[in-house]
């Protein structure tokens, strides 16, 4: 099996920021939105700054904080806003980041969700994918041609993420939640996910048999 290395990012205070963010954290902190989403959009925010040569320590800081604030899982506009706030707060505490990291920071928490562009190589590794208009209208120079390649690897990516959604939603027919009770839809959901998990490995798990 191949063996990857985790890469590291610069040393400051993880352990305290964690248990800062989780006190005042409001929603759900097994939830869609919570740490495992964190560690999901860390791993591959610091392998894309690598490739890119970002600001390794701001795309940590970023996976961790950008959904620190939300009020709700679904829709909830203002979270970035607050989210950008609330890291200005924590600058020196548990981390400490120079004037222009922290415009870096704040600029993509605030604006992480909306679809931009932005040429800036850290904040590229995080921000979700271009709009398919803009990346028709990409040109032949230098600067386009990096960036429908970010794109592409961006959407190797979102490939891996969304499988799972896919095979709850067409395999196991799970296409609107009911209006049953948020505890007996999220109990549902994470047996289909456990159950989408074997159903994209079962043909490795036939061939152990």
């Amino acid at each position: 099996m191949k063996q990857t290395t985790e890469i590291e990012s610069p040393p400051y205070d993880r352990v305290g920021l964690m248990a800062a963010i989780r006190a005042q954290f409001r929603v759900n902190w097994h939830g869609v939105h919570g740490p495992s989403h964190w560690a999901r959009v860390r791993h591959h925010s610091i392998h894309l700054a690598t490739v890119r040569h970002g600001d390794l320590l701001v795309a940590e800081l970023f996976s961790y904080l950008h959904d620190s604030q939300r009020e709700n899982e679904w829709t909830d506009p203002g979270h970035g806003e607050r989210a950008a706030e609330y890291a200005v707060s924590l600058n020196t505490r548990f981390f400490d980041l120079a004037p222009s990291q922290l415009d870096l920071l704040t600029n993509a928490i605030r604006f992480h969700s909306n679809g931009e562009l932005h040429m800036n190589a850290t904040i590229q590794s995080w921000h979700i994918a271009m709009r398919p208009g803009k990346r028709r209208a990409l040109t032949d120079s230098a600067k386009d041609r990096i960036t429908d390649q970010l794109e592409t690897l961006k959407a190797k990516v979102r490939a891996k993420v969304e499988h799972p959604f896919r095979v709850i939603k067409i395999q196991f027919g799970f296409i609107k939640a009911r209006y049953r009770g948020m505890a007996k839809n999220r109990a549902q959901l994470h047996m289909l996910f456990a159950l989408a998990n074997l159903y994209m490995v079962r043909r490795r798990l036939m061939t152990m048999g």
